[in-house]
């Protein structure tokens, strides 16, 4: 397995999630205002989503946990580019959140294919060598 590949991966996840934490206010209108979620669930997912990602990607980082990190990477990685998707399919382009306060993109087919382009690299990560 390409362990620079699976520690980019983590480190990727692990600086989303403490960028999302730090501001989740600001994340939670994001959710709300781009992805059209309801108040309450977006209060909720804007801690929940990001301690996922931060949680999701130390398990990456480590040896001993890193299918396990993998495959919840996968699974993780696979729900927000639907939810991207979905989004920017309906014509909804506000921020994107996926940085958090370090950064402020717009949902677009960027966002979109990088999400399942990280959501390729976690199936491919996972994957048994033969």
């Amino acid at each position: 397995m390409p362990i620079a590949l699976a520690l980019g991966l983590a480190a990727y996840l692990a600086v989303s999630g403490v960028a999302k934490l730090a501001a989740p206010d600001e994340f939670s209108r994001v959710l709300i205002q781009t992805y059209g979620i309801a108040a309450l669930p977006a209060t909720v997912l804007a801690k929940l989503l990001p301690a996922g990602e931060l949680a999701t990607g130390t398990l990456v980082a480590m040896p001993s946990t890193r299918p396990f990190g993998l495959l919840a990477a996968a699974a993780l990685l696979a729900t927000v580019a639907s939810f991207a998707a979905i989004a920017w399919a309906g014509g909804r382009r506000g921020e994107c959140g996926c940085f958090g306060i370090l950064r402020h993109d717009r949902l677009g087919a960027w966002t979109v294919g990088r999400a399942f382009a990280l959501l390729a690299l976690a199936i491919f990560l996972s994957a048994p060598l033969r």
